[in-house]
């Protein structure tokens, strides 16, 4: 292979191919529905493969399977686009020669998987099977063979699940990640139990934790969350890891799934520091879920401490706390108000149980020294539809 670099223009062509490829993805993704956005992704996949530039086709198939819901869009475009594109037709006529399988490039294999006669979509699963399985596995084609886990011909599918039992079975964690992304996007597919069931065991086949953290930090929200309730139902990640879980995630499903599992934890073990942590978390969905599992552990005092919580899912779990105390939440609530300094949490608490009756109680927080005291009362007194005096 020459060392020369290559000609200017030759590089810059190749630059624009990808460039009509990420343009047409994101007028995809903007708009699933779209035929015609899929019809030009289409064809600009096939301009960078007819270039015949193994790297660019490459990381055109890269770009495609970064976001997993273009990619089962695109199980419906290419239904859609066979109907009117020789090209495409022609594309995929390759692959009915037999010495034409094992050199076709991977975008002509992509898309040809979604191609709506099953027996070439037979023909690709073998090919994909061989892909998969190389050595480096052609990871971004394993997507395609995990739609074909759900086909609606049972040859087809049937051999696509043989093939990702095979493909899994030796379950590095980067198989494992490149098949978890569109499986957890079939799941609830007619006949979409099967993948997410071997993607499952798979994952938890892996020895270790590295590859749960691993998965934990990616930008897929979804994966995160499949991830993590597979670590939880197999107990594989200390209280610990829950903890910082619980308190950094950007999404509130997996913030409340390591909280639950933290929490348990902490409980069963007694570990009452970490849960004294998450219940002063900033989450609210966290902090609730603290004193949920304090609640179960009988350390009322505790949670009652935090009938004054900005969160109203918070302020009723403290609420249970002081019914089981034997004390009244209203009056409860209408003491605290009584102080010289009542927290705004409290004031809005009296908006969870208070009624019309409490106005006087509002109305004279309306001239405290504290703006935020002020505010919450002014909040608290439209919450009950008390229109101040």
């Amino acid at each position: 292979m020459s060392d020369e670099p290559e000609p200017p223009h030759t590089s810059g062509v190749r630059s624009a191919s990808l460039a009509r490829v990420q343009a047409a993805l994101m007028c995809v993704a903007a708009d699933m529905l779209n035929t015609r956005a899929g019809k030009d992704l289409i064809e600009a996949l096939l301009d960078v493969e007819d270039a015949g530039h193994p790297g660019d086709a490459a990381t055109a198939l890269s770009l495609l399977t970064a976001d997993p819901q273009v990619v089962l869009r695109l199980d419906a475009h290419v239904r859609e686009v066979h109907r009117c594109s020789y090209r495409f037709t022609a594309t995929v006529a390759r692959l009915q020669v037999i010495d034409s399988m094992t050199t076709a490039g991977p975008i002509t294999v992509a898309l040809a998987s979604c191609h709506p006669d099953g027996q070439v979509r037979a023909r690709v699963v073998r090919l994909l099977l061989n892909r998969t399985r190389n050595s480096p596995p052609a990871l971004d084609l394993l997507p395609f063979l995990v739609l074909r886990t759900t086909d609606w011909a049972a040859p087809v599918r049937d051999m696509a699940r043989a093939a990702l039992s095979l493909v899994l079975d030796a379950a590095p964690t980067g198989l494992v990640e490149a098949a978890a992304r569109v499986t957890i996007r079939t799941e609830r597919r007619l006949r979409g139990d099967f993948a997410h069931q071997q993607v499952l065991t798979a994952l938890l086949a892996l020895p270790g934790t590295a590859h749960f953290d691993r998965l934990l930090g990616s930008p897929d929200r979804r994966l995160r969350r499949f991830t993590l309730s597979a670590a939880l139902m197999a107990r594989r990640l200390p209280a610990e890891r829950l903890v910082a879980l619980a308190e950094t995630d950007g999404d509130r499903r997996v913030r409340e799934l390591a909280a639950e599992g933290a929490v348990r934890d902490a409980v069963w073990t007694e570990r009452h520091d970490l849960v004294r942590r998450l219940a002063a978390g900033r989450a609210p969905e966290v902090r609730a879920v603290a004193l949920t599992g304090w609640l179960r552990a009988g350390r009322i005092e505790e949670v009652i401490a935090h009938f004054d919580d900005p969160a109203k899912n918070v302020r009723e779990v403290a609420h249970e706390a002081i019914r089981r105390s034997g004390a009244d939440v209203s009056a409860h609530y209408r003491a605290a108000l009584r102080e010289a300094m009542p927290s705004p949490g409290a004031i809005a608490g009296l908006a969870d149980i208070g009624d019309r009756t409490d106005s006087g109680l509002l109305e004279a927080l309306l001239a405290h020294p504290r703006a935020k005291v002020r505010a919450a009362a002014s909040r608290t007194l439209r919450a009950l539809d008390i229109v101040a005096v």
